[in-house]
């Protein structure tokens, strides 16, 4: 409840203000009404900056409303009194939904009903009723507050309580502001007898099924880097849908009254509390510091949220993890805990079987088994046999059976039995081994021991990830929720029947060690809890100390180091290197040896991907993954045989493009392009597109003979294919190869107001150059409009031919001018970071850079690097969440690496200097 202190105040400042002349009209107390309401909105904003609770303050701004709507109404109807000759009728006015429990944060709406029992007499009500309506709305709406409003009759309220879920639990938070309490204690007899009872089963499982249906809505997960903290998991309408199932089971409205119902126990009841009011206090401050009714903690404001809750951290970026992580940690709670209760709530009598038999009930290790459901066959089960708490998920891992919510909360209680000796016991550790050897069953068992708190207890350092924040800006989830979401990944894998999980289901079928492999990812983030800069060093010491304890053989050793050290490799040689240079299959095959670790080690690489959030893989990342697996395979089952392979399909392909363009194309035309393209062309492009390439290419050669100068001979052919439900257009160029090329393309498309998000360069033996690009425009979506198709053209030939002197620089200069400033939140701050690698190519360096995305940035990458005199001869681009990870093969003016320390030092400077022009 409001301070008695802070109330007192408001009293004090409402009996100065809020006068009301006798005889005066209610429209003549609004400047008095908003000059109340201006004070005191502010006097409760430092309310909350004192550190007032999350519940203190929306009760405070409840009963500040309260005063405010009580006077209006009062002033409302003695106008009405004063001025007409018919008796008033009675009337209730009445709070409902949060306002109705008194709970309203800074910018929430006012819901009201004006409930009355009197008919209508046709369309109109009765002039007393009409005229306290309209004048309390206006003046509501005068004084600038958000109302939601309604005129029923008691008949009325129940039919629609009976007929909307929503409305039906905002009638049962009611109180009555004003009015006649006799009609209004009528109207909470009438809902109770035709709302309420006989509709408990009904409303319980209606809730339920919304609790879900926003749950499905809102990721699904508490861990997300973006919470909404009103409808997410583990927010505020989870609590509340736990008070409203309660009323319609046992009649209460508090936690507290549960209790005597043994529905709660005291210590959830004391968990619950605390995370409800943490988190309404977090929505109170999103309130205040979006200046509106925002409920999502965007990452633009964890640092501010972090403040304003008083972390005292040295950086940022630990004050913000600190905020993030003990917000999870209640979130998490409230998860956790109002699933539990709801399904004591919900749960009904167990179903009769065939010819009314009840079902069959099983008694085994302590625990007895009906209808699907695992229960404790007595309170000590635990305390007899401790590993019973391992055991019992083995049990319903292998019965393919829930456990019951007060096996749950028994387990809970339990946790302490978990300790040193118990982790190093033989019946422990055989245990939860045997529970990951379990293919395409492990994820939901894993999430269980997690949600229980055993999994922590028993792999401690897992436990310490437990809610932790992913600083990565494309990670969506903490890192606990994202390693079990890469487990569920791969569990999916064994039943898909649809790509991109189908690809992967026959590797996972013939792999023989799925405990290494489940432990691997367990443990694959692990070393992020040491918040140190190499935690990749720190997870491989960690999965070490795990296999001593779990006494994991040699080879099983071996194995999980493998995984856990090597576990981004796969991804950063497919997507950031040249897959046509020989060194990166080399290395690749270097790092896994053998074809049993190749074929867990992509597995990891999918399911790691994946993991991440569902836009984090694409048809590219997968085409590029794939073609990394099979040039490995072969490289390690025999080069030659790979060779032989690929001829044979270059070979396929070649026949069925001469079938297809026979009298269209030369011979030797289509010869020519077979023998002159880079071998890993052929290794993911179909004979339709190579088809398509090649009838561009015969554009660019008949081109080539009706030119009048040099400069024409320089004009590229262009290709556009729109791919609207991939959101983008896939724009191939066809033109001869020259220095600065591709810094002139990507300048091109940024003067044009598209994005790269993709490009793939291929350079022919004769110097023409096939290069791909996958553009969008501004919002995101492919490019249709046939204005900005003509535009980018132009732009593209103007300046591949030098016919007009395109000053990028300028143009861009202007778009971002003309497009104003940035209006939206930030997600986060991602740093620049510029390497180099020399040492996976013998001929070429390979640069790297990692920044924020924005438009022109392809270009003044490539142009600056162009300016320092380096040729680029592969690129490989990619976006993640607001991020640009860009790889580009270059070398100098003599064909060189570049491996002078002061000249990569000059590169790097130049390019940082460049990058942060751009942002400026």
């Amino acid at each position: 409840m409001a301070s008695a202190r802070q109330l007192d105040k408001v009293l004090q400042h409402a009996a100065r203000r809020l006068v009301w002349p006798p005889g005066a009209a209610p429209a003549k107390l609004l400047g008095s009404f908003k000059q109340f309401l201006k004070v005191e909105e502010h006097r409760l904003k430092m309310f909350h900056r004192a550190g007032a609770g999350g519940r203190e303050l929306a009760n405070a701004r409840a009963a500040m409303m309260d005063l405010v709507l009580r006077r209006l109404y009062t002033a409302a109807d003695q106008h009405y009194r004063q001025h007409h000759d018919s008796a008033p009728v009675p009337l209730a006015f009445v709070a409902l939904g949060g306002y109705g429990r008194a709970e309203l944060s800074p910018f929430s709406d006012i819901d009201i009903m004006f409930l009355h029992d009197t008919a209508s007499r046709g369309r109109h009500q009765h002039p007393y009723i009409a005229s306290v309506v309209e004048q309390v709305l206006y003046l509501l709406w005068d004084i600038g507050l958000k109302v939601g409003h309604s005129t029923r009759t008691l008949r009325e309220a129940c039919d629609e309580a009976n007929r909307d879920m929503q409305s039906k639990t905002a009638l049962i938070e009611s109180r009555l502001l004003g009015g006649d309490p006799a009609l209004y204690e009528e109207f909470r007899q009438a809902l109770v007898k035709h709302c309420v009872r006989g509709h408990e089963a009904e409303y319980i499982a209606a809730r339920m099924a919304d609790q879900k249906s926003r749950h499905e809505k809102h990721g699904d997960t508490p861990y997300l880097q973006e919470p909404n903290v009103k409808n997410g998991c583990g927010g505020l309408r989870d609590f509340q849908n736990l008070i409203w199932m309660a009323y319609f089971k046992h009649g209460v409205l508090r936690l507290a009254d549960l209790r005597p119902h043994g529905a709660l126990e005291a210590s959830e009841q004391r968990d619950l509390e605390a995370a409800y009011d943490f988190i309404l206090r977090v929505r109170n401050a999103l309130h205040y510091l979006s200046n509106r009714a925002n409920d999502v903690i965007h990452l633009g404001l964890q640092p501010q949220l972090a403040d304003e809750f008083g972390y005292r951290q040295h950086s940022v970026l630990r004050r913000t993890e600190a905020f993030m992580r003990d917000y999870y940690m209640h979130a998490r709670t409230i998860f956790l805990l109002t699933n539990t209760l709801a399904e004591r709530l919900a749960l009904r009598p167990a179903r009769a079987s065939l010819f009314g038999r009840r079902p069959k009930t099983e008694s085994f290790d302590g625990f007895v088994q009906r209808d699907g459901v695992i229960a404790a066959g007595r309170p000590g089960v635990f305390r007899e046999d401790p590993v019973r708490l391992l055991r019992v998920f083995l049990h319903a891992q292998q019965r393919q059976a829930e456990l019951h919510p007060d096996l749950r909360s028994l387990i809970r209680q339990h946790l302490r039995l978990v300790h040193r000796s118990f982790r190093h016991s033989a019946g422990a550790r055989e245990t939860f081994l045997a529970l990951l050897q379990h293919k395409g069953q492990v994820a939901r068992v894993l999430r269980d021991l997690h949600e229980t708190g055993v999994l922590g207890k028993f792999l401690p350092e897992f436990g310490r990830l437990t809610c932790l924040v992913q600083h990565e800006f494309f990670h969506r989830y903490t890192a606990d929720e994202h390693t079990l979401q890469v487990i569920e990944h791969l569990d999916r894998i064994l039943d898909a029947d649809r790509p991109p999980h189908a690809n992967y289901k026959k590797i996972f079928q013939q792999i023989e060690h799925p405990h290494v492999l489940y432990l691997a990812i367990l443990l694959h983030d692990v070393g992020k809890a040491a918040n140190i800069d190499r935690h990749a060093e720190a997870s491989l010491a960690a999965a070490r100390a795990v296999a001593r304890r779990l006494k994991l053989d040699t080879d099983d050793t071996a194995l999980l180091e493998f995984l856990v050290r090597d576990q981004h490799k796969l991804s950063m040689l497919s997507q950031r290197r040249d897959l046509d240079d020989q060194a990166t299959v080399d290395a690749a095959a270097r790092i896994v040896k053998d074809e049993t670790r190749l074929d867990l080690l992509v597995l990891l690489t999918f399911a790691d991907s994946i993991g991440v959030g569902a836009t984090a893989w694409s048809d590219w990342k997968e085409a590029l993954l794939w073609e990394l697996y099979h040039r490995t395979r072969q490289e390690l089952t025999g080069a030659e045989r790979a060779r032989h392979i690929l001829a044979r399909r270059i070979e396929q392909l070649y026949h069925e493009v001469s079938r297809r363009l026979k009298g269209q194309l030369p011979l030797e035309e289509i010869y020519s392009h077979f023998e002159l393209m880079p071998a890993s062309y052929y290794i993911h492009t179909s004979a339709d597109e190579i088809t398509r390439h090649l009838l561009l290419l015969h554009r660019f050669f008949q081109q080539q003979h009706d030119v009048e100068s040099p400069a024409e001979a320089l004009a590229p052919v262009i290709d556009w294919q729109s791919f609207p439900a991939q959101g983008f257009s896939r724009v191939t160029i066809g033109t001869w190869d020259r220095l600065g090329l591709f810094s002139k393309i990507c300048g091109a498309f940024a003067s044009a107001g598209l994005n790269v998000l993709s490009a793939h360069i291929y350079t022919r033996g004769d110097q023409v150059v096939l290069d791909f690009f996958e553009v969008c425009d501004r919002d995101l979506a492919a490019v249709t409009d046939e204005r900005a198709i003509q535009t980018t053209e132009s732009l593209l030939t103007g300046a591949l031919t030098g016919r007009e002197q395109i000053d990028f620089h300028k143009l861009l200069t202007r778009m971002r001018a003309a497009r104003g400033p940035a209006t939206h939140l930030r997600e986060v701050t991602i740093p620049t970071v510029i390497g180099f690698d020399n040492d996976i190519s013998q001929s070429r360096t390979v640069l790297e850079v990692q920044t924020e995305n924005r438009p022109g940035l392809l270009y003044t990458i490539t142009n600056t690097l162009t300016e320092l005199g380096l040729d680029i001869s592969f690129a490989k681009i990619s976006t993640e969440k607001g991020a640009a990870i860009d790889s580009f093969y270059v070398q100098d003016q003599q064909g060189q690496k570049i491996t002078d320390p002061d000249r990569l030092a000059q590169i790097e400077s130049k390019l940082k200097e460049a990058l942060e022009l751009l942002a400026s």
